[in-house]
């Protein structure tokens, strides 16, 4: 049977159970939601079995997720003899190439290792065949996440462990890293140090030129963290300055997302407001942040609310939904089971500008280890979310009725094209998830290209010479959007 003998996990159940609580994570932990090409999804998690069992037995497993029709079937992708957990995935901007990166203990001198293996997009093979195939990034690495930055996957992690101190005086990690694989899948540069000391669970997203790794900073003497944020350039290699752009925040609560239609990161973290019942810590509400590429903050905004540990920022354009931790609830520490009655709220964007659209209250009680998901149309918004009982599929209906996604918007039916300008590929977005023909027309007006689109959907465009074309869709004629392909 496999084990997890991950030392600070261990300490973490032991001072866990010293009150009668479960580390949940032994059931779940890492999800994300992959957009593919032709418009499905696939839906790559690591999980002890389905329905999961409580024994740190953890696989890796994917399923394609109609977005009509958001069924799981679960498919076993990556088994080794240890438990392969948090997975967290990426898709290159192509949609050509799927990246995955975990931690396990096998063969491990430092007790654990980070891992990674590079998939094409058609998911597939013997999921021991893919874990023998998987790589190394360091001995001793754990804790990991990676992002695509157009074609290349850049991925961050943690090494070490310092007991001691923090929530439940469970310690820290040691010191953040990051490594860089090319678009030919070549391991370019590893073991990057990004910021030495007792820095840890750093998560990162990536725009089509830079990543933003952001991570929980040590407070000597405190349970709360500070929120520290650089950027990076994997092509050349250059760091930005670190910056700290939030003390007292809630650990492990924060996340981070870039947002192709306004080209910026949106970061999301929770306020620790102290202690709370059985010492869990308690949230006091939350704060959002905007960062172009050269790492600048465009926009922040404060929120009564905070998010729910490992959650992601669903986006839709310029609308984002997030699962919600209500002001004076728990998610972490001594009071974590049980979960948080939290609904979502949604978010409006520009790219100066972060406004509270709505909040939806719902009696789900969201837990902690990870969540992620997408808009079916506009007004709904499917959830998947981790849960002892496994996978669970939530869905929530949005206002948005003033929804202004940008300068492409129309009232009708076809709602925005980005990138605009672009060179291989533009997503667009349709207010209807029913099928439409998207034709594509040049300047002369001879048709060039013609696919069958869904609400959100990714086109090559790659083929074309440079120039203005006309995209129209073929059942509503006076639909139509200019873009520029260069």
């Amino acid at each position: 049977m496999k084990t997890k003998i991950l030392l600070f996990i261990a300490c973490f159940v032991s001072a866990i159970n010293l009150i009668a609580q479960t580390d949940l994570r032994e059931y779940q932990h890492g999800l994300d939601l992959l957009k593919l090409n032709n418009g499905s999804y696939y839906l790559i998690w690591s999980s002890s079995s389905n329905p999961p069992s409580s024994a740190w037995t953890h696989d890796i497993f994917y399923s394609t997720i109609n977005p009509l029709d958001p069924a799981i079937t679960p498919v076993n992708w990556i088994s080794g003899t240890e438990a392969q957990e948090p997975a967290s995935s990426a898709i290159n901007a192509s949609g050509t190439k799927i990246f995955c990166t975990w931690e396990d203990g096998y063969n491990a001198v430092n007790i654990v290792a980070q891992r990674y293996f590079q998939s094409d997009s058609a998911l597939g093979g013997t999921s021991a065949n893919n874990y023998s195939n998987a790589s190394m990034f360091l001995d001793g690495g754990h804790s990991g996440h990676v992002a695509a930055v157009g074609d290349y996957f850049v991925s961050t992690w943690v090494n070490g462990w310092i007991d001691g101190g923090g929530v439940d005086d469970l310690g820290s990690g040691d010191e953040v890293f990051l490594s860089v694989v090319n678009p030919s899948g070549t391991l370019i540069a590893n073991n990057v140090s990004v910021a030495a000391g007792r820095q840890w669970w750093s998560d990162i997203a990536g725009s089509p030129s830079k990543a933003c790794i952001i991570w929980q900073s040590f407070v000597t003497g405190q349970k709360y963290a500070d929120l520290k944020m650089m950027i990076y350039d994997p092509v050349t290699g250059i760091k930005g300055s670190i910056s700290t752009i939030m003390n007292n925040v809630l650990y492990y609560h924060y996340s981070i997302k870039y947002i192709p239609s306004i080209d910026r990161f949106l970061i999301i973290a929770s306020k620790d407001g102290g202690a709370g019942a059985n010492n869990g810590r308690l949230c006091v509400g939350g704060k959002a942040f905007l960062v172009d590429n050269s790492g600048t903050i465009t926009s922040s905004q404060d929120f009564t609310d905070g998010i729910i540990r490992e959650s992601q920022s669903i986006v839709d354009g310029t609308l984002v939904a997030q699962t919600r931790l209500k002001n004076g609830q728990s998610l972490f520490g001594n009071n974590s089971n049980g979960g948080n009655q939290g609904g979502i709220m949604t978010l409006k964007l520009t790219s100066s500008s972060i406004t509270l659209s709505q909040i939806i209250d719902d009696t789900y009680a969201w837990e902690y280890m990870g969540n992620d998901g997408y808009f079916q149309n506009c007004s709904t918004v499917v959830v998947f979310s981790m849960a002892a009982a496994g996978v669970q599929t939530k869905t929530f209906t949005v206002n948005c009725s003033t929804y202004n996604i940008n300068e492409n918007k129309t009232q009708d039916y076809m709602l925005s094209i980005y990138p605009n300008p672009a060179s291989n590929f533009i997503t667009i977005q349709l207010k209807n998830p029913e099928n439409e023909e998207i034709q594509i027309y040049n300047s002369i007006g001879q048709l060039v290209k013609e696919v069958v689109a869904i609400y959100n959907s990714k086109i090559d465009v790659s083929n074309l010479s440079s120039g203005i074309y006309c995209i129209k869709l073929k059942n509503h004629r006076n639909q139509t959007r200019k873009f520029i392909k260069l």
